[in-house]
């Protein structure tokens, strides 16, 4: 067993040396890393239910033989956290929330934005500006059901998050001209996530798999506005014009493996595989004549695709545990992207370092 979780850790810190690393150029980079991950996939790939740690710090150790595995944890637990990540085009600050009663568990993350960044090429200056915003973004809520079955030494966990619109998607830097350049620090969507977590404990070795669904939710913009039919005098032309941004689900699955060391250290690999699916833009207008001439309304309707993507993650990460705090420093890099999309698949996507810190408040 432990030669072949010693292959293991070794496969993925080769992967992890092989792993893309995003120019970050351009804006289209940051909307990359934001259709492969969210605040709540995030949160379920890189955290576990608050049971889980308990249970391997407890039944770890050098004894050989077969164990008995139990939770040792009481019938409430509460864990507060302070997460920080940083990519070339973002820095964010996380604070996770986490608290259980018995089998069922209710979790929280409010992220601020310290940094977000796009760049926008200069037609003047023939090159690439950056401008960048902070501020709050959309703060997710979740709960879960998890248990553990003794005799297979396996814990299952069922979870339900949404993501709520509190991040502003209007958020901006203006330019020396006074022009304003939109960096959104939210989505303006309500979207849900359903996830299902299994964990095997083996001695020192918790083998973990996950599988979740993140359905995301539409965004209409409205406009309109009257203008004279220079066509035809006397007249005028009421113009409503309905935008419906539809962004694709997505399904992804996570394979990974904790290792309890001595001295309390640990080490965790992860590897996620995820389909972004395909969305759509839909824009709608809608002509209204007023006037003598009787002019009948009409409509039009346009659709254009917005192309998904394919991609794969590697997360490697290193903790420690004292008392009741646990710190763990890590780096997420992406593997592979691939998409219908030239842009999407050439630009890649950023790695990104995140250290956070856990304390159990009771």
């Amino acid at each position: 067993m432990k030669k072949l979780i010693f292959a293991l850790i070794i496969f993925s810190s080769l992967c992890l040396v092989q792993a893309q690393t995003g120019e970050g150029e351009d804006d289209t980079s940051v909307m990359n890393d934001e259709q492969s991950s969210s605040t709540v996939t995030d949160e379920i790939i890189s955290t576990e239910p608050i049971t889980i740690s308990a249970i391997e710090q407890t039944n770890s150790g050098d004894t050989e033989g077969e164990k008995e595995v139990k939770d040792p944890t009481p019938n409430t637990d509460m864990v507060a956290s302070f997460e920080s990540s940083f990519s070339r085009n973002k820095k964010v600050l996380n604070i996770p929330l986490m608290y259980r009663f018995r089998n069922y568990s209710l979790s929280a993350t409010v992220p601020y934005i310290i940094e977000k960044k796009v760049g926008i090429f200069d037609m003047g200056e023939m090159k690439i500006k950056e401008y960048s915003t902070s501020g709050l973004g959309d703060i997710s809520f979740g709960v879960s059901y998890g248990n553990l079955y003794e005799p297979w030494k396996l814990f299952y966990d069922i979870s339900l998050s949404a993501k709520a619109p509190t991040g502003d998607p209007e958020a901006y830097e203006k330019d020396e001209f006074g022009s304003k350049h939109i960096i959104p620090l939210g989505t303006d969507t309500w979207d849900v996530t359903t996830a299902l977590s299994l964990y095997k404990f083996e001695d020192n070795a918790t083998f973990k798999a996950k599988l979740l669904y993140a359905y995301n939710g539409s965004l209409e913009d409205v406009t309109d506005y009257t203008t004279p039919n220079f066509n035809s005098l006397g007249d005028t032309i009421y113009v409503k014009t309905t935008t419906t941004t539809s962004q694709g689900g997505q399904l992804i699955g996570v394979f990974g493996l904790d290792y309890k060391w001595k001295y309390r250290i640990g080490f965790s690999t992860d590897i996620s595989f995820g389909l972004a699916m395909d969305g759509e833009f839909e824009t709608k207008t809608e002509n209204t004549y007023t006037g003598p001439n009787n002019i009948a309304s009409n409509k039009n309707t346009t659709k254009t695709d917005i192309y998904g993507m394919t991609f794969s993650d590697i997360r490697q990460s290193v903790s420690y545990s004292i008392s009741l705090f646990e710190f763990v420093l890590g780096v997420k890099a992406p593997l592979f992207t691939t998409s219908n999309d030239d842009d999407i698949t050439n630009l890649q996507r950023n790695s990104s370092v995140f250290l956070r810190t856990n304390y159990r408040i009771f």
